[in-house]
């Protein structure tokens, strides 16, 4: 369940940042996994029983990064919002699977960054 406390911590981050996360400036190494920040040798994360899904995990991770967004000073532009929350959604979907349903079902409930904290790590 820590990895949860990361992804809720990273919103947190994103809240509370005073400026923007700026995208590293290369191509791409064309793979996914090393272009998302992710270990391309890392294993994936083996689901809990009762974990969310795939879906899910994409639906909640982009629920926790809007909360996140919302509580900004200095909101990013439309692209650069897109890109950041394209990215934190795929580096972050693997541990989101190893989640609990609990956690899951009150991250998605949450309307605030405190909301998020307050969520079982």
């Amino acid at each position: 369940m820590r990895r949860t406390g990361a992804i809720i911590a990273i919103a947190a981050a994103l809240a509370a940042c005073g400026h923007p996360p700026k995208p590293a400036a290369s191509a791409g190494s064309g793979s996914a996994a090393v272009d998302a920040g992710v270990a391309p040798d890392a294993a994936p994360v083996a689901p809990v029983a009762t974990s969310p899904t795939r879906d899910e995990c994409a639906v909640m991770l982009g629920h926790v990064f809007d909360v996140a967004m919302a509580a900004r000073k200095d909101p990013l532009t439309p692209d650069e919002r897109a890109a950041v929350r394209t990215k934190m959604i795929d580096a972050n979907v693997e541990s989101c699977l190893a989640t609990s349903r609990a956690t899951y079902e009150c991250a998605m409930k949450a309307s605030t960054a405190a909301d998020l904290q307050a969520c079982p790590q």
